[in-house]
């Protein structure tokens, strides 16, 4: 008797495929096995979209970046430019040139300021 019950218990029980599937509920639309290709593909192009959407926006933010630095690069050389100015005032003549050059600087400084 008992022999006749494990080949049943085999047959329907929850361990073979039919049975788990039964057991969980049915055998189609539940969400177990393998996905449909159609939902798989779907799932690829979503990620594919979202990706695509972060590098674009990457992309704009490199952009935004990099004219940033123009800007503070070109704002660096100009200063340098004025430094280096100053500079050769104050070895070229000593005070009284150095002077004119502080002068010059405060003067356009001022007029910014305005």
């Amino acid at each position: 008797m008992s022999a006749v019950s494990t080949v049943e218990k085999r047959k329907c029980g929850p361990t073979t495929g039919r049975g788990l599937m039964k057991a969980l509920g049915g055998s189609k639309g539940l969400g177990y096995g393998p996905k449909p290709p159609g939902k798989r593909n779907s799932q690829l192009h979503k990620e594919l979209e979202e990706t695509r959407a972060e590098l674009e926006e990457s992309r704009t933010d490199k952009e935004a970046y990099k004219s940033t630095v123009d800007a503070l690069t070109d704002q660096l050389k100009e200063q340098a430019a004025q430094i280096a100015k100053l500079m050769a005032f104050m070895q070229a003549g000593g005070s009284s040139v150095a002077q004119e050059g502080n002068q010059e600087l405060d003067d356009s400084n001022n007029s910014g300021e305005k």
